[in-house]
């Protein structure tokens, strides 16, 4: 994992340059993961004069972002609820501390499965062989559909692989369906002989969480709220100017033009609070991960979130 530091991390004034040279805590470390995120930031300008410099490790998977959280070498990251709340009730010492939705639409997640395949809707998973990454997304997709179509977990062939594997192991025939989002999800779509077996629309929301360790929440506090600020910025950034978001994604993933325009146009992320209904969409969320035998703990949800 190596590990950039973000040249528009530039310092506003001599003073706080030199108190950032002395002090440890002027360095914000960034999670991030295949995606938008970062290339939005940069390309809207949203982290120019941000009073600390930020180091930057990526990442292929929520779940791989949040146990480097939890072993003490990330700060904060943007990453599913899904992932969040796998990584919460395994006792993770971490919170939530903002959250973004975007609007529900047809292709944003969901099951790919070979075009000749025989899957259309979640009946008829059952007996399938699926692949997804364990706590992730399109896990709890896949938990969802099995409960809307009265089938189980156990109705499944489950095959926890990373998106990566997912993706080599549907295209060589191994699996009959593969579970994932954006980018991922584009890229298949538009460039592999794939469609969508079951869609995610009426099964998940489209959250996004920005997610930090209660050590960075106690020691790096100011610098966290104003990342979040920018983080903000910067979706909004995209949401006014999605073509030059593309483009920037395009050239900051190596990702052709037509899947980064896909992931920008199906990802709207507006900001979301942290209230009665989001926690008990969470708590549901959570729950459908212990009824399905994939987590023991029940740490109390409405703890998982902290607004700064």
């Amino acid at each position: 994992m190596t590990i950039q530091l973000s040249r528009r991390s530039i310092l506003s004034a001599p003073l706080l340059l030199a108190a950032c040279k002395r002090s440890p805590l002027a360095v914000l470390r960034v999670g991030a993961l295949t995606g938008p995120m970062r290339a939005t930031l940069e390309a809207s300008g949203a982290l120019a004069g941000a009073p600390y410099e930020i180091a930057w490790s990526s990442f292929a998977t929520g779940q791989e972002v949040l146990e480097a959280m939890a072993a003490g070498t990330v700060d904060v990251t943007t990453t599913g609820d899904a992932s969040f709340q796998f990584a919460y009730q395994a006792g993770k010492a971490i919170k939530a501390v903002q959250a973004q939705r975007a609007e529900d639409v047809a292709g944003a997640s969901g099951v790919l499965v070979p075009k000749t395949s025989a899957i259309r809707g979640p009946a008829d998973l059952k007996g399938k062989k699926i692949a997804v990454p364990r706590g992730s997304a399109g896990h709890f997709l896949v938990l969802r559909a099995l409960a809307k179509a009265g089938l189980t977990p156990a109705d499944v062939d489950w095959a926890f692989l990373s998106p990566a594997e997912g993706k080599a192991a549907l295209g060589a025939g191994a699996i009959d369906g593969w579970a994932t989002w954006p980018p991922f999800i584009a890229a298949a779509l538009l460039h592999d002989p794939v469609r969508l077996g079951v869609d995610g629309l009426g099964l998940v929301r489209n959250y996004l969480l920005q997610v930090a360790s209660e050590q960075a929440i106690a020691e790096r506090r100011p610098l966290l709220k104003d990342y979040l600020r920018r983080v903000r910025d910067a979706a909004a950034w995209t949401n006014d100017h999605p073509t030059v978001a593309a483009k920037a994604l395009a050239q900051t993933t190596g990702a052709p033009e037509d899947v980064a325009s896909y992931t920008v146009d199906r990802q709207h992320w507006r900001p979301a609070p942290l209230d009665a209904d989001f926690v008990a969409y969470q708590s549901g969320l959570a729950a459908t991960f212990r009824d399905a035998g994939s987590l023991a703990a029940d740490r109390p949800v409405s703890h998982a979130f902290s607004a700064l």
